[in-house]
């Protein structure tokens, strides 16, 4: 089984988003992230959708500043991207059968496109260039690769149209189930690359 651990990527949007939250903390909320840190002390919930919801109740705190509010009280970082090998393994942790075959796409894709970046999410991993364009995740039926394809295209016979957004992007239009070994060939990394010289 091939170790891919090493090829994931981190996101620096997801820094960027962060620093932006801390920066108007106080013009949106009226006070710093370090006071907000300090009431966050005072939560008398433990788990983290409690203390979401305390939040947003007592304080008019919505999720998202709420998240770096508490990540920044535990040291660590909003939705646990900072390890993202943890993060797959949580995702794949009911469909551990499909880890071998997911494992190969990754490595097929980052020896095809080496520039690619890997970042795994709470319920996808994404694959980008300059925007996503591919997201993988287990599913009952398989292992799930949505495509940015052109939505215009119909050269993509046995792929299936999405018709709702697909791992937290509108940019996926095309997607299949894969399920053995053999679904990985030349024709596959050849509509991947597609995708990706289309993103």
């Amino acid at each position: 089984m091939p170790d891919i651990n090493h090829l994931y990527d981190k996101s620096d949007k997801m820094d960027s988003y962060t620093n932006s939250m801390t920066e108007t903390m106080v013009k949106a909320t009226g006070r710093t992230l370090d006071e907000w840190v300090e009431i966050a002390r005072s939560c008398p919930a433990t788990k983290p959708k409690e203390r979401l919801k305390w939040f947003k109740e007592t304080h008019g705190i919505m999720q998202n500043r709420a998240m770096l509010i508490f990540s920044t009280l535990d040291g660590s970082t909003i939705g646990g991207y900072d390890d993202p090998v943890a993060l797959v393994n949580a995702l794949f942790a009911k469909f551990a059968t499909q880890v071998p075959l997911y494992q190969s796409l990754i490595l097929a894709i980052k020896t095809a496109l080496p520039s690619s970046l890997i970042l795994a999410r709470k319920t996808y991993v994404t694959l980008q260039r300059n925007h996503t364009f591919a997201v993988v995740f287990p599913s009952k039926q398989g292992l799930t690769l949505g495509l940015a394809l052109a939505k215009s295209s119909t050269d993509y016979p046995g792929l299936l149209p999405i018709t709702k957004p697909m791992g937290g992007s509108d940019r996926m239009t095309r997607y299949l189930i894969l399920t053995e070994a053999g679904d990985l060939n030349d024709h596959l990394v050849g509509l991947i690359t597609e995708a990706y010289n289309q993103s």
